[in-house]
């Protein structure tokens, strides 16, 4: 069947409010119950910083939630607190220590002069809402930063829709992935970057990205290319390319979930855009078999009745330099891969 029709009529970032008023027939699935449940969302909570606002490299900061006292009627408000940068320890690369989890990795250290406006925590969980195609990721189930919905393959929607915000019904698309119906690629839709013109072909600024899928060896990888650096912080932007691999290793094990799941790779080895001269750029602890760094990691959650799946950025990945639309295409492709494998095992369970 190829790619599914995109996202929505004029405005691929539109509101549901927006695509309703101009006369969208799709339809979605209802909203979720507010009663009994710690995920209801305030109208006077502060939106998460915007993309425009992230990527540019404005001086607005993402507010980190503090830890919860969940009460059914209001989440706890998010505090002043800054998202803050890894620190350098003064040791080198980490590596595994027998009979237990490795010490935590090294980080790069950022170049920034000034504080990085970041729109995702350095790790978080995907909480389930009850609804079974609705999701939130958060640091806290309740204080929830930005809502996910999914849809089946015959909605005319996109398969996994990021909200910018912690509610699908009134806040705007971030990024969205479509399934291919054959050979397991996907395509992620991003806002363009600023100034960068928008338009699909993948050229820089390209709002569609494609993810390939390669099936060398027991498992696939999924490959593509995303423009990296801080366009707003004066250093250069330029293309990258980054594999999701499957993996039991100890990237996998720092999340303390499932003892399976999938690291992201960045495939250049040198220093990323806006690293400091001569500063002896040093990669993340985590390092592949073929000496590649791993900058994010996945895995299911496990002994948990609403947390779903955990996420975490590493290495230069958590350290500000790849930049924000690096940030949203990782996330992003991470729910696409996961939203895969839960249908691939439903299938399994099924035959």
């Amino acid at each position: 069947m190829g790619v599914k029709t995109k996202l929505m009529s004029n405005n691929p970032f539109a509101s549901k409010a927006d695509r309703d008023e101009a006369g969208d027939s799709s339809t979605a699935l209802p909203p979720p119950s507010n009663s009994g449940t710690t995920n209801n969302i305030p109208d006077d909570l502060p939106p998460p910083p915007s993309y425009e606002d992230a990527v540019a490299g404005s001086s607005r900061l993402h507010l980190q939630p503090p830890p919860p006292t969940p009460s059914a009627s209001r989440p706890p408000k998010r505090s002043s607190q800054q998202y803050p940068l890894p620190p350098l320890p003064p040791s080198g690369p980490s590596s595994s220590s027998p009979g237990g989890l490795p010490p935590p990795p090294r980080q790069p250290a950022s170049a920034a002069a000034g504080p990085i406006a970041r729109q995702f925590p350095p790790a978080f969980n995907v909480y389930s809402d009850g609804w079974g195609r609705s999701f939130v990721l958060g640091e806290h189930q309740g204080a929830p930063l930005y809502a996910v919905r999914l849809h089946s393959g015959w909605s005319g929607e996109p398969d996994v829709v990021l909200h910018n915000g912690p509610s699908a019904d009134r806040c705007p698309m971030l990024a969205a992935v479509d399934m291919h119906s054959f050979g397991g690629d996907m395509t992620a839709s991003l806002p363009p970057m600023p100034g960068g013109g928008g338009g699909g072909g993948g050229g820089m600024g390209g709002t569609e990205v494609h993810i390939d899928a390669d099936y060398g060896g027991w498992h696939r990888t999924y490959r593509f290319q995303i423009e990296v650096g801080r366009p707003g912080g004066g250093g250069p932007v330029r293309r990258e390319a980054f594999e999701w691999r499957h993996s039991y290793g100890d990237a996998i094990a720092s999340l303390g979930g499932s003892s399976h799941g999938w690291k992201l790779v960045r495939v250049a080895k040198g220093p990323p855009p806006g690293a400091p001269e001569g500063s002896g750029f040093v990669p993340g602890g985590y390092v592949t078999s073929d000496g590649c760094e791993v900058v994010a990691a996945w895995t299911d959650a496990t002994m948990s009745m609403s947390k779903s799946a955990k996420f975490t950025f590493l290495g230069t990945g958590n350290s500000g330099l790849l930049g924000e639309r690096w940030a949203v295409m990782a996330v992003v492709s991470a729910l696409g891969l996961w939203e895969k494998e839960r249908r691939n095992n439903r299938r399994r369970h099924h035959t």
